[in-house]
């Protein structure tokens, strides 16, 4: 009998399932947000000001695809962005 291991497969189920979890929770509590915003969102509330580089960084996630999570952000009010004074190719969230 060949034996299959099944981690990936589960790994996957499980963050699906949490993904479900976190969904209706948040949902419950009156808000409209993915994971990845809320990562963007917590991090964000212990580093105001920080660069969008900077920020992906932080939460492991591509800078290129951060900035349309951000901009998702910005247009529900959650954040805003600014050209930084030091570096006029950064943006400060």
């Amino acid at each position: 009998m060949i034996q299959f291991n099944m981690e990936g497969h589960l790994i996957r189920r499980l963050h699906q399932l949490s993904g479900q979890v976190f969904q209706r929770h948040t949902e419950e509590a009156g808000f409209e947000l993915t994971p990845v915003q809320f990562s963007a969102l917590h991090t964000l509330r212990a580093n105001p000001g920080v660069e969008q580089a900077q920020l992906a960084a932080l939460i492991a996630y591509d800078r290129a695809t951060l900035g349309s999570v951000l901009d998702r952000l910005e247009k529900k009010g959650y954040i805003q962005r600014a050209v930084s004074p030091t570096d006029r190719r950064a943006r400060e969230v």
